[in-house]
C-alpha cells in the first residue's frame, strides 16, 4: 500500500498530464479553477492535500471522471483510513473502497 505522500504525487501528475494533453498552461487552469497559481501548483506536485470538492471541481473543468484524476477505475479496490481533525494519528476509521458504476 503507498503512503499518502505518494499517493498525493501520482494525483498531481494525473493532473498535469491531463492539463498537458489539454494543451494549457498552469495560468490558464487557474483562472478557471478559481485559484492562485501557487496553490495550483502544489496540485500538481502532490504538495497539498485534495478534499473531494476540489476534486469534484477539477475534474469538472477538465472535463474528465474523477477516477481518471485519481486513477481508479471500475472494480480497483483499495485500503483507506481517515484520521483525526487535530492532526493526530489516530485512526478513527479503516476501510475498503470498491469502485463500481453501480446505482
Amino acid at each position: 500500500m503507498e503512503n499518502k505522500e505518494m499517493f498525493l504525487k501520482k494525483i498531481g501528475a494525473n493532473i498535469r498530464d491531463i492539463r498537458k494533453l489539454k494543451k494549457q498552461e498552469p495560468k490558464e487552469a487557474t483562472k478557471g479553477l478559481g485559484i492562485s497559481v501557487q496553490a495550483y501548483g502544489k496540485f500538481e506536485n502532490g504538495g497539498t492535500d485534495f478534499n473531494i470538492t476540489r476534486i469534484f471541481d477539477i475534474a469538472q473543468y477538465y472535463k474528465v471522471e474523477i477516477g481518471e484524476l485519481l486513477k481508479v477505475h471500475q472494480g480497483d479496490t483499495f485500503n483507506f483510513t481517515s484520521q483525526n481533525n487535530s492532526g493526530g494519528y489516530h485512526v478513527l476509521n479503516k476501510g475498503v473502497l470498491n469502485v463500481t458504476d453501480e446505482a
